[in-house]
């Protein structure tokens, strides 16, 4: 799943699925994902385009985890 994250860098879904709002660097328009959750073993930081960003800001923050995605879906 690569729905327009950085310039051509591929995501797997599990890191999407996986993300939390803390992994999102609004200041330099990444998201940089922790060594735990990249299968190869290392952080890896991940360029947000615009339409990201647009998506990104519209979605509501959880007021009681950092997931961005839940099990009942975008929160």
């Amino acid at each position: 799943m690569q729905p327009g994250y950085g310039q051509g860098e591929a995501v797997k879904k599990g890191s999407i699925l996986d993300s939390k709002w803390s992994y999102n660097d609004k200041k330099d328009c990444m998201i940089r994902l922790p060594m735990e959750t990249v299968k190869e073993g290392r952080p890896k930081s991940i360029p947000i385009n615009h339409h990201v960003k647009i998506v990104c800001n519209a979605l509501p923050h959880a007021l009681l985890h950092d997931f961005v995605i839940t099990y009942r879906g975008i929160r």
